[in-house]
């Protein structure tokens, strides 16, 4: 009877696993990768874990409808579809987290050390990365899947005006492309367990962890004002929390531009 208990839940395990990644798409160019993925799921094609990887962006998509600029061939531009069986809208931050969390992950194993600058930026030193853009489709209560776009910086070296690094600069290596999204992909799949666990205390722990200047004086622009504050952590909601003059703040995307230096 045990060796049937253990049986059932090695079974289990192996079906949890490689799930992230476990169909790649490869384009030579499309206007956005995350695109791409949602008319797939329109057309009812899509499965779950299906990652779509390009060489070229044309029209690459950032936070609040930003764009993001790569040089082909460069870099990882990729996208993947995500469903879930009961991940309630009040957990929602969690999937942002499982994200950033398996990128900071990812980097650190390449020898990068990186944090997560609020909301969805990779951050080595104080250069940009890598980008995070998370599209939750709801079904009532519940999240019913997610497209997920990465933007990572791999070998590019010259950003011109942008603030932005790569894991060649980083490193002084050339990775090539595709390895690094195959183990991105492994990455991100092996933190995915965590959501399917419920584990949410624990990756918002881990978030908080990596989050860029926590409890931590910064600089910041609100309303063409610049002002101080401190990050005191990101709310459930996702609201980034600050200690201001005015007391304890709660700012949603785009209602502060922080500076850098």
């Amino acid at each position: 009877m045990l060796f049937l208990i253990l049986l059932h839940i090695f079974v289990k395990e192996i079906k949890l696993m490689n799930q992230i990644g476990c169909k790649i798409i490869h384009l030579t160019s499309v206007d956005s990768t995350s695109n791409y993925v949602a008319n797939l799921q329109k057309e009812g094609v899509l499965a779950h874990g299906t990652a779509i990887i390009a060489d070229e962006q044309t029209q690459g998509r950032g936070q609040r409808g930003t764009v993001w600029n790569t040089t082909p061939g460069l870099n990882l531009t990729m996208s993947f579809y995500v469903e879930y069986t009961d991940l309630s809208i009040e957990n929602q931050t969690s999937i942002h987290h499982w994200v950033a969390i398996s990128v900071v992950e990812f980097l650190r194993k390449l020898g990068v050390e990186t944090c997560i600058k609020w909301p969805n930026d990779i951050l080595a030193g104080s250069g940009k990365m890598a980008g995070i853009l998370i599209e939750n489709t709801l079904a009532g209560k519940f999240i019913k899947s997610s497209i997920i776009g990465i933007g990572l910086n791999v070998n590019q070296t010259d950003f011109g005006d942008v603030n932005g690094t790569s894991i060649k600069l980083e490193t002084g290596n050339n990775f090539p492309v595709a390895e690094i999204a195959q183990k991105l992909l492994l990455e991100l799949d092996q933190q995915y367990s965590r959501l399917t666990y419920k584990a949410f205390k624990a990756l918002k722990t881990d978030y908080l962890k990596n989050l860029w200047r926590m409890n931590q004086e910064v600089r910041f622009i609100r309303n063409n004002q610049l002002e101080r504050g401190t990050i005191l952590g990101v709310n459930d909601g996702g609201l980034l929390e600050m200690q201001t003059q005015h007391g304890v703040e709660y700012f949603d995307l785009k209602e502060v531009k922080f500076m850098l230096d």
